[in-house]
């Protein structure tokens, strides 16, 4: 039989590999049907493709190079050698993704099953070589995947500083040389990072808890975030601020899943000793402080005598008494003892320990008299720490000899039985020797409480020290309220995005637009910003006070008449507030009449944006509830430029739309955009042909307008100014605009009234009567001063004499006779709509009368031409017209004759 790598079914354990490989070894009948059997299959193939892998001698391949399996597994993403859309990246960087995560899978089942079977424990750490793009390499920015296991984490909870301690020391020694080795690989190939944009600075995390809790409930992969090397050290040392884990425990009723249970863990080192159960270490000795007395120091020096020789009566009299590791005890006294040392004096990571159940009572001894440091020691961070770390004596460090050689040179190191060079040299090793050695080099340690206990100085006043027991229990409640406040904030944020997407659902609007409605603490502050200081305001209407006579070329800015505001000083606050609500005033009145616009940019960048969102919320739903959906975001109309969208979460559902609706997913979406647009323009085809009239009348007003402009001043290059009517165009070229047929002076794109009222516009514009006349400077002047004064002298409310059109705003004086013929209700009806006839018949013949004038008692052309269309109606139906001539008019009908004309326009 030929060998695995020269068989038919070898491929390489990359994803290229694995799709290979299961095109060759499908899915066998016997397993259709059984859920979740596709991921286990795959699982089971990238297991034969990857046997043997850690034998194959190829680790040193391209030792200063990505590894050959690298390079191919990086190119199934965006750096693909041939030519590829975008949408293919995008699929093969997912496979990428699913892939990693199928290897992770099969790894901690691997490791669980070996824990389980063999009764042991295991430890997996992980980090990726790739890192985030946009964030920096610095330590507290990885994240190293590790596996733990649950059933020891929740018998040993203390045993989760260790846990902290373990990945720290990954994450920086060697998570973060491989980060920096796989970047010098990435630049030397010429791969460009996957993001673009500068890399900004992230905020470092704090208050990281010692063990995370993981993806899933029932999930054993943990994800620990770096920290800044040295402040877990300072974490663990800070007694008013416990750190908080994650402990494991079962949940009621529910076999397949665990609750991990955010839980403050007061660091009482007592405790951790005897939930270890693990023998002290010998590398440190146990010293029993009880029967030690004060040193007798020198007057005047601040370091202790050293006494030229040792007598027996004092070593009977104050032993130091060292327990060995062998657990005998060594008695050894110097002539000036140790000081007496209370248990209120120990550091903080210094606790007491039990002695072994297997000591006799003379080895032991009190068991509240003994003391020991837990290895490794943390740096002391502060001038007291490390004073106080001095009454533990570290034989490692301090000793170059055995317990029994110092015993020995202690008990008999008298002058005439010991060299004096020797003497001098061994002296100075003893434990007793250094307590005032790091008094050297260090300034004001007369300050600190180790110091001035060693000088004879009176103690410090300071206030009551609480006992361990108190301390714990003030640690946990405060951690308590820390954590109640944390669980009421995590609950309103809940609360706001269920709310969010509640109302995304109901107003079809995306959840960003309601989250940032309800974050308003951002939004105050810009509004606070944007609020028009009183100094802006002033300026504003000293500007406006002077260049409002001026044209544009004359007109003063912004530096000039800052220089002439002089008296603004002497504006009280009272003045300066009523500037500031006057400019808002008018703020506010110019802003009314905007209407808003979202451009073709804008609804792209909303549409990809809210796919994005949607995206994600999807994919964590797969990670937390191994849920699958398919998502396909096509636009229905032509109005902006957006690609068809589709999402999977699973290379199965593509598969499925494949096999099912024989169809690529994108060539799927790309059909239902062709449907969904040709839908659409079918069903608003009348309400498309509605504003493509309504934006054609517009063109013609404005089109007219400025020909109009044209022809009056013989200025090819004027242009009409609706915003600054009075100084762009009355006051350059000497002219006014008279029959504006509109009651809103603006510019047309935003006028109101509907289709009828822009086509009466129009006509009044392209036949005639609404246009352009001259004016000399002396009207000029007067309109100005009425314009001071607070006149309105908008086109539609100038009179002009030569023209028989009477404004829309202003009413003809009602007649005192009845007309000659009584129309009934539905020709009435009719002529009040704004069709071709009806406005024909109503404005070819206006009534015009003057002001101050008796009204007229003879009939109007109006009410003739209304009597001599009413006979075409009326003649119809006249008992309808001597019913309704009885009653109120009800609302008008719309005739069959207008829809006709209606759809003909359209």
């Amino acid at each position: 039989m030929p060998p695995w790598a020269e068989s038919s079914l070898y491929q390489p354990p990359t994803v290229a590999g694995l799709n290979k490989l299961v095109d060759l070894c499908p899915t066998p009948n016997l397993f259709r049907g059984v859920q979740d059997i596709q991921q286990r299959w795959n699982a089971a193939l990238i297991m034969v493709a990857a046997f043997g892998i850690h034998e194959d001698g190829t680790h040193l391949d391209n030792i200063t190079d990505f590894h050959p399996h690298t390079v191919d597994h990086y190119r199934t993403g965006k750096t693909v050698p041939k030519p590829s859309s975008k949408g293919e990246k995008i699929k093969n960087w997912r496979g990428r993704l699913d892939f990693i995560e199928s290897i992770h899978s099969s790894i901690h089942d691997l490791i669980t099953l070996l824990d389980r079977l063999t009764g042991g424990i295991s430890v997996f750490l992980h980090h990726p070589g790739a890192h985030d793009p946009t964030a920096s390499t610095d330590v507290h920015n990885l994240r190293a995947h590790a596996y733990m296991n649950p059933r020891f984490l929740h018998r040993h909870p203390y045993s989760h500083v260790h846990v902290a301690e373990l990945v720290q020391l990954f994450v920086e020694h060697f998570a973060y040389p491989n980060v920096t080795d796989f970047n010098e690989a990435r630049h030397a190939k010429g791969w460009g990072s996957m993001a673009s944009g500068s890399k900004e600075p992230h905020p470092i995390p704090t208050n990281l808890p010692l063990v995370p809790s993981p993806a899933s409930p029932h999930a054993t992969e943990l994800i620990f975030q770096g920290r800044v090397p040295g402040s877990l050290a300072e974490a663990l040392a800070d007694p008013d601020c416990p750190p908080v884990t994650h402990i494991p425990t079962p949940t009621p009723g529910q076999t397949e899943f665990l609750r991990w249970k955010l839980t403050p863990l007061p660091l009482g080192l007592n405790d951790m000793l005897s939930s270890y159960g693990a023998p002290p270490s010998p590398e440190f000795i146990r010293i029993d402080l009880e029967e030690v007395s004060r040193p007798s120091l020198d007057k005047g020096k601040g370091v202790q005598r050293a006494a030229p020789e040792f007598e027996e009566a004092t070593t009977s009299a104050h032993p130091l008494r060292c327990s060995s590791p062998a657990g005998r005890t060594i008695s050894s006294a110097p002539s000036s003892p140790l000081p007496h040392i209370s248990r209120s004096d120990i550091p903080s990571h210094v606790a007491p320990a039990h002695a072994p159940a297997n000591a006799s009572p003379g080895q032991a001894g009190p068991s509240h008299g003994q003391f020991a440091m837990i290895p490794p020691t943390p740096t002391p961070s502060t001038l007291d720490e490390l004073m106080g770390s001095l009454n533990i004596v570290d034989r490692s460090a301090l000793i170059s000899f055995g317990e029994h050689t110092e015993a020995m040179v202690t008990r008999h190191g008298l002058s005439d039985t010991v060299h004096p060079e020797c003497w001098r040299c061994l002296a100075n090793f003893l434990p007793y020797k250094w307590e005032g050695a790091p008094c050297k080099g260090f300034k004001n340690l007369s300050q600190t409480t180790h110091v001035r206990r060693l000088l004879g100085l009176p103690r410090k006043s300071r206030r009551n020290c609480l006992t361990p027991s108190q301390q714990a229990l003030v640690n946990a409640t405060r951690a308590t309220k820390r954590l109640s406040l944390d669980h009421d904030v995590c609950n309103v944020l809940e609360y706001l995005d269920n709310t969010a997407t509640d109302l995304a659902i109901k107003h079809r609007r995306s959840r960003r637009f309601f989250l940032e409605r309800f974050y308003m603490g951002s939004t105050l502050r810009r509004r606070r910003t944007r609020k028009t200081s009183a100094w802006s305001a002033f300026t504003f209407f000293r500007a406006r006070e002077e260049n409002i006579a001026l044209i544009s070329s004359d007109k003063s800015d912004l530096a000039q008449v800052i220089r002439q505001a002089h008296d603004y000083g002497g504006l009280t606050t009272e003045q300066r507030e009523l500037v500031r609500d006057e400019f808002a005033r008018i703020k506010r009145a110019a802003q009314k009449g905007k209407t808003s616009y979202i451009t073709p940019r804008a609804r792209a960048a909303e549409a990809n944006a809210s796919f994005s969102a949607i995206v994600d919320e999807l994919t964590g739903l797969k990670h937390r509830l191994n849920t699958h959906a398919l998502v396909i975001l096509v636009r229905g109309s032509l109005d902006f430029t957006m690609q068809p969208k589709v999402f999977t979460t699973d290379e199965a559902v593509d598969k499925f739309i494949t096999v099912n609706f024989r169809k690529d997913p994108m060539e799927l979406g790309g059909k239902l955009e062709g449907v969904m647009v040709n839908a659409t323009k079918k069903s608003n085809y009348s309400k498309e042909g509605y504003r493509a009239q309504v934006k054609m009348c517009t063109a013609n007003i404005r089109s007219s307008i400025t020909s109009a402009l044209i022809l009056v001043t013989h200025d090819a290059s004027a242009g009409m100014s609706y915003s600054r009517y009075e100084e762009n165009v009355v006051r350059r070229y000497n002219v006014k605009l008279v029959g504006w047929e509109h009651e809103d002076w603006r510019n047309p794109g935003v006028l109101r009234g509907g289709k009828a009222a822009l086509e009466r516009l129009a006509d009044a514009v392209e036949q005639g009567r609404c246009h352009f006349v001259e004016i000399d400077d002396t009207e000029v002047e007067e309109r100005r001063q009425k314009i001071l004064a607070g006149v309105s002298l908008t086109p539609n409310c100038d009179f002009d004499p030569t023209s028989p059109w009477t404004p829309t705003n202003s009413l003809a004086p009602p007649s005192t006779s009845p007309p000659l013929a009584q129309p009934d209700a539905s020709s009435e009806a009719e002529a009040a709509q704004p069709d071709d006839t009806s406005s024909d018949a109503q404005t070819d013949s206006p009534v015009h009368t003057a002001p101050g004038s008796a009204p007229e008692t003879a009939p109007s052309a109006s009410d003739a031409a209304r009597s001599s269309a009413a006979p075409s109606t009326s003649l119809k139906r006249p008992a309808a017209a001597q019913a309704e001539s009885a009653t109120p008019a009800k609302r008008p009908r719309i005739s069959k004759r207008k829809k006709k004309d209606n759809v003909a326009r359209s």
